[in-house]
């Protein structure tokens, strides 16, 4: 959801879905994980952050990809709640493709 400045000024909102993968939540794999046999314990603000891009992404750019894919121009973006969501759909897998 875009929070928008609508031509008469007043705020407004605006829904935007992206059905590509622009981000992922990186995980170690678990044959690299020593302590998997502790358990896995997750903090959110340090092991879920999703990733943009390698390197330096330019300041703003997430946000003018979003606002383009909306069809607004991200001058009029006052705010936003970006939420994730798995795009790949399922699959059957297996030997006699018995997994879902």
């Amino acid at each position: 959801r875009l929070a928008l400045r609508g031509p008469d000024g007043a705020p407004r909102s605006r829904l935007v879905q992206i059905d590509e993968p622009l981000l992922r939540v990186p995980q170690l794999a678990i044959h690299l994980d020593r302590t998997v046999n502790e358990g896995v314990a997750l903090d959110r603000q340090r092991h879920i952050a999703p990733i943009w891009a390698l390197g330096d992404p330019q300041e703003g750019e997430l946000l003018r990809r979003v606002a383009s894919a909306a069809g607004e121009d991200p001058a009029d973006v006052l705010g936003w709640d970006l939420m994730l969501h798995d795009i790949q759909p399922p699959g059957y897998l297996g030997a006699d493709r018995e997994f879902v």
